[in-house]
């Protein structure tokens, strides 16, 4: 992708253009610099929706131990700040689907077992632990 790609994904989760992320995402998390700009910049950024972007890319990318390890701390205080949203949610799933499932993890997925959008996808990762 080139860098304009990653700032049209950015720019239509700030817009919540949530069906053209969805597209993106699948072809958007093999490539390095969105995965940077998820672990780095969005995880981090002000707007709540670009950092349910930046849950959504970790939790489909192919992160190394090095880069969960350096972005476990960013998405527990997603979690902590976040956790009755959907930045919250896809921070929760996004721990989950590397294989962390400490407490406060699962707790935010339950709380999302029964929501009409994302039930399934907390079901989910609930039914695996």
């Amino acid at each position: 992708m080139k860098m304009s790609d990653v700032q049209q994904l950015e720019n239509n989760a700030r817009n919540q253009k949530w069906d053209s992320v969805d597209r993106a995402i699948p072809r958007a998390v093999r490539k390095s610099e969105v995965i940077s700009a998820a672990m780095v910049v969005w995880i981090n950024d002000s707007d709540v929706n670009v950092r349910d972007l930046a849950g959504s890319v970790l939790e489909k990318a192919k992160l190394t131990q090095v880069q969960f390890r350096q972005v476990t701390p960013d998405l527990l205080r997603t979690i902590s700040n976040d956790g009755n949203n959907y930045a919250g949610f896809r921070a929760a799933c996004a721990l989950a689907a590397h294989g962390y499932k400490a407490k406060e993890v699962l707790g935010v997925l339950r709380r999302f077992e029964s929501d009409k959008d994302v039930g399934k996808i907390a079901r989910k990762y609930l039914g695996s632990q």
